[in-house]
């Protein structure tokens, strides 16, 4: 799910396309622009927590490959 929210943020509110995403574009102001975004939909501290820990999970596992 935390996948598809964040392609989603990136595509609609950043116009970014994530076939040219790169992880140089991974910026902490990125991340906190989603969280903004995540708050702003309503969502809860500990869910927005959860997501940026899958999130933090998929870079780690992605940058090692």
């Amino acid at each position: 799910m935390t996948g598809i929210i964040i392609v989603w943020f990136l595509f609609e509110e950043k116009k970014m396309s994530l076939r040219h995403f790169a992880f140089k574009e991974c910026t902490p102001l990125l991340i906190q622009d989603f969280i903004i975004h995540m708050k702003s939909a309503g969502n809860s501290a500990s869910t927005c927590n959860r997501r940026l820990s899958a999130l933090h999970a998929y870079l780690w596992f992605a940058s090692d490959q």
